[in-house]
């Protein structure tokens, strides 16, 4: 699980799509930064993430520890299962944006506007950020969740 991401080639800003960089960086059509990581447990499409250093400098986790100062993104791409499933099995790559517009899903219901965190109910899911301070700020959520499960978008800036 230690092994880095890997190298991407399209690095000309000419061609329409997404534009890759060296160190498995992608920045997205619609302005997001995306990163490739490594699973260190399974991984779904929406998923919020944190560093998981413990087990590698590339690795990321999901968790049920709220307002974590390990928060990273929200995953955005991974392979898809035979079920049909985005899904990445442990040590797998795992796409990640870290910055932009993502697809979260909520912990509970989250109003517009409100800053958002890794929440503590469902590993992977977001919820309304605690009060300011901590650094534990994911993004801000572009448009309201309706309740827990519910999928919606937020802005990542890691604020």
């Amino acid at each position: 699980m230690g092994s880095s991401p890997g190298s991407l080639s399209n690095d000309s800003a000419n061609e329409s799509g997404a534009w890759a960089a060296p160190g498995g960086i992608v920045y997205g059509a619609d302005g997001q930064v995306i990163r490739q990581m490594i699973a260190t447990v399974a991984l779904f499409g929406g998923d919020c993430v944190l560093l998981d250093f413990a087990t590698g400098p590339f690795n990321v986790t999901k968790t049920a520890t709220a307002d974590s100062v390990r928060r990273y993104g929200i995953v955005v791409g991974a392979a898809v299962t035979a079920a049909g499933v985005q899904a990445a099995a442990a040590g797998a790559p795992v796409w990640i944006a870290i910055e932009g517009v993502a697809l979260a899903m909520a912990g509970a219901a989250i109003a517009q506007f409100d800053n958002i965190a890794n929440g503590a109910v469902v590993a992977g899911r977001v919820k309304t950020a605690a009060a300011a301070g901590g650094h534990a700020q994911l993004g801000i959520a572009v448009e309201a969740a309706a309740g827990a499960g519910s999928a919606f978008r937020v802005f990542l800036d890691k604020a």
